[in-house]
């Protein structure tokens, strides 16, 4: 039987920075729940504590298009900045990774 990642949420009471988190990932893979996500994004919500937890369970590169997309408007500045430019990092990152295998299996 399917579990209702909702309903798994609101029975745990788990911290809003992690339920934020948990369902980006599910609109990664599903559909976005946007009335959960603009309610946790609109109440007291620890933008630090949630960047924090991005870094530690390094979800940002998945998690960075939803939030960018659907509650941009709601996060600190300086917390969006540091999110943003973590992402860019992390693309040249990927960028640079990928020009260096091209380069090995073009040899």
């Amino acid at each position: 039987m399917e579990t209702d990642i909702r309903s798994t949420i609101k029975n745990n009471s788990i911290p809003k920075e992690l339920e934020l988190i948990l369902l980006c990932l599910n609109a990664a893979l599903h559909q976005i729940d946007e009335d959960r996500l603009n309610t946790i994004s609109k109440s007291n919500f620890n933008w630090k504590k949630f960047n924090d937890l991005l870094l530690n369970q390094r979800v940002l590169p998945i998690i960075y298009p939803i939030i960018n997309s659907k509650c941009r408007k709601d996060i600190e500045k300086s917390v969006f900045n540091t999110i943003h430019q973590f992402y860019i990092r992390n693309a040249a990152k990927n960028l640079y990774y990928t020009s260096v295998l091209h380069k090995i299996l073009d040899f």
